[in-house]
This record gives structure tokens, C-alpha cells and sequence, in this order.
């Protein structure tokens, strides 16, 4: 029997490894809230000023993850997690620029689509054949995501919604790149995308001067919540399984729409909801018939 089927027949460290993903859920859902408490600062500036507070922290939790094993486990994830940062890095910043231009709901509810992406770039670039269950549910995600773009293009959120579009393209890429360095740790690949991200959004901004509330928002944004979040996240992802993660992952779209709803009163349009509400539904059916193992693909799983 696998550590992982022993641990998952251990209903505590179940029960534990779902609340741990519920919390991981909650502490994402705060960035829409967070973002519209700014006061002045850009995209390029939050983003640069995040990825500052958000890569020491991740050394410290690796550091102390391997201690005197570090330099070894770090040369052996070195080519996956160069390959995996880079678009680590493109997703955050996209996702910051998204919620500069369109509401939370829209970006949240696109971001929705990112494990359907990951079965399509999986079905392209790892030959993992996706099953009907997988393909009427790409067909579904690509009606919402048309859905949530035309509304942009008719509301005026449109440049808003091809930048979550994008985050939500490269978190995918991402999560396939995970896939293929799944026998190592990858946390790294998270603090080489801060990296990347601190360099570029350092070079767009026009300027790094921001106000100390904005500078503190960034800082407890990157070393409290997102490494927070990381740190529950990737223990749920150890006694519980994926099916299971990405199902109780989707209570981050729920949420944070409803956080801005309450704090600012940011309300998405109708066909917002509608094209989010197709992409939810699609993702919850889609991950439903994959733990029951009703996908119907010879390789996928």
C-alpha cells in the first residue's frame, strides 16, 4: 500500500487535509478584497512589491522544510522548477493586471476554467488522452469563457478578462509543469516566479514610489496570506485526493466575489454570472465524474 492511500484511509488525516484546503480557499479569496483596498498603487507596482514580501518567506518555510538536505533537493528540482517559474510568474502578474480592469467575479469565475486547461495542455503536450467526461467539459468551459469575453467586449471589461484569459492559460502551463516535476519538491518554482515577476513588473512600473499602506498591503499579502495559503494548500494536497483538492479549491470563487460584494459593493454583470456560472458547473460535474472514475480515458488518469 502507497504512504498516500495509507494516509488516505486515516479519516483524521482526511478530515484535517480537507479543512486545511477550506482554509487554503478562504485565505486566496481575500486577494480581490485586498486589491481594491489599495489606495494609488499599479499592477506592476503591487505585483513587484508582493513578490518581494512573498520570496524570502518561501525560502524560509523550504529552508526549514529540508534543513541540512536543502542544496541536494534543490539541484535535483533545479530544471523543472526553471521551466515551471517563468509561468508561474506570468500568471500573477496577470492576475493583479485582471482585477485592475475588470471585477472580481469575472476574473475568479475565468480562473474557474484552469483545470480544464490543464486536461487540454496535459492531452497535447504529455499525450494524457482525456476521456468524454473531460472533452464535454472543455466544450462547456470554452461556451462560458466566450460567454464572460463577449461581455467584456460589450462592457467594457474586455481588456480585464483576456488578462485573467491569460492567467488562467498560464497557471495551466504551470500545473502541467508540476505534473511533470511531481517527484520533487517545487515550491522553488513559486519563489522563482516572484523573482521573475519582481524583475519584470520592476522594469513596467514607472515608478516603486507608493505609499506605506500600500507597501504594508503588498507585504502582508505576500508574506502572510499567499505564503499562508501555500503552506495549507500543499498539506491538503497530501492527504487528500485532487478530485477532492480541486472541488473544495472552487470555494475561492465563491468567496471572493462575495468578500468585494460585501466591502465595496462590486456587484458582475448578468452575463458575468452566467458565463461563471456555466464554468462552475462544467469544473464541479467534470471533477465529480473523474473521482468516480467515469471519464472514460485510457491514459488519462
Amino acid at each position: 500500500m502507497s504512504r498516500l492511500a495509507a494516509q488516505l484511509r486515516r479519516p483524521g488525516a482526511y478530515a484535517l487535509g480537507l479543512l486545511c484546503a477550506g482554509i487554503a480557499a478562504m485565505i486566496y479569496s481575500l486577494a480581490g478584497f485586498i486589491i481594491r483596498e489599495f489606495d494609488e498603487a499599479s499592477g506592476s507596482q503591487i505585483v513587484f512589491y508582493r513578490s518581494l514580501a512573498l520570496v524570502p518567506t518561501l525560502c524560509v518555510i523550504y529552508l526549514l522544510r529540508h534543513r541540512g538536505q536543502w542544496r541536494a533537493r534543490l539541484a535535483e528540482a533545479a530544471p523543472q522548477v526553471l521551466r515551471a517559474g517563468p509561468f508561474q510568474a506570468m500568471s500573477s502578474t496577470c492576475f493583479v493586471y485582471s482585477l485592475a480592469f475588470t471585477t472580481v467575479a469575472s476574473t475568479l469565475f475565468i480562473q474557474g476554467a484552469v483545470p480544464i486547461i490543464a486536461a487540454a495542455l496535459a492531452w497535447m503536450f504529455l499525450r494524457e488522452r482525456p476521456g468524454g467526461a473531460t472533452l464535454a467539459a472543455m466544450a462547456a468551459v470554452l461556451a462560458g469563457v466566450a460567454l464572460m469575453v463577449g461581455d467584456g467586449l460589450f462592457g467594457g471589461n474586455l481588456v480585464g478578462n483576456l488578462f485573467a484569459l491569460g492567467a488562467a492559460i498560464a497557471f495551466s502551463c504551470y500545473i502541467v509543469l508540476l505534473r511533470r516535476g511531481r517527484n520533487v519538491d517545487m515550491l522553488p518554482s513559486v519563489a522563482v516566479g516572484g523573482c521573475v515577476a519582481a524583475v519584470a513588473n520592476g522594469l513596467l512600473a514607472p515608478s516603486l514610489a507608493v505609499s506605506l499602506h500600500d507597501i504594508l498591503l503588498c507585504f502582508a499579502w505576500g508574506s502572510l496570506l499567499h505564503a499562508g495559503g501555500t503552506i495549507f494548500y500543499t498539506y491538503a494536497s497530501r492527504h487528500i485526493p485532487a478530485s477532492d483538492l480541486s472541488l473544495v479549491g472552487m470555494l475561492e470563487i465563491v468567496l471572493a466575489p462575495f468578500w468585494t460584494w460585501i466591502a465595496v459593493s462590486e456587484v458582475p454583470s448578468l452575463l458575468s454570472i452566467l458565463g461563471g456560472g456555466v464554468i462552475l458547473i462544467a469544473v464541479a460535474l467534470w471533477t465529480m465524474a473523474r473521482a468516480r472514475g467515469h471519464d472514460g480515458a485510457g491514459g488519462e488518469r
